[in-house]
């Protein structure tokens, strides 16, 4: 490589600088890219692909058939219990499910409409489940 001689940018008069620095006065739109060099590209392409792959982890984990996102209305001061309630040992979505399945369960078991269900107390609800302990068969009655 050869250098060429030319003066400092700080060593020239105004006039050669306005001529050296004529180029940067152009609008430079669609200026194309250079290619990165192949190891850089590879380095890109395998950190691009391992953050797409993460990316499609997000969310819900897993569990049975997947999970799907469902807009449920949910009284306030209930919501606010059920988070006291479950502290850091259950998520929202673990607590909803488990009452889906408890309310399935309790319908079976009670023989009572849904409907029925959802109106009782929590006093009802623990009245209705040791019911439902006592009339197990193979219990023997005191």
């Amino acid at each position: 490589m050869t250098k060429t001689n030319r003066k400092r940018y700080q060593d020239m008069t105004l006039e050669e600088l306005r001529q050296a620095t004529k180029e940067y006065d152009k609008e430079m739109l669609n200026v194309p890219a250079k290619k990165p060099p192949a190891n850089l590209a590879a380095r890109h392409a395998k950190l691009m692909k391992r953050a797409r792959a993460q990316a499609k982890r997000r969310g819900r984990p897993t569990v049975g058939l997947g999970a799907a996102s469902v807009l449920v209305s949910i009284e306030r001061g209930l919501l606010r219990e059920a988070d006291n309630f479950r502290g850091d040992q259950l998520t929202r979505s673990d607590m909803v499910a488990a009452g889906l399945r408890l309310v399935m369960a309790m319908q079976i078991a009670a023989g009572l409409p849904p409907a029925e269900l959802a109106k009782m107390t929590p006093a009802q609800v623990q009245e209705l489940l040791s019911k439902s302990r006592s009339n197990r068969p193979g219990k023997k009655s005191a």
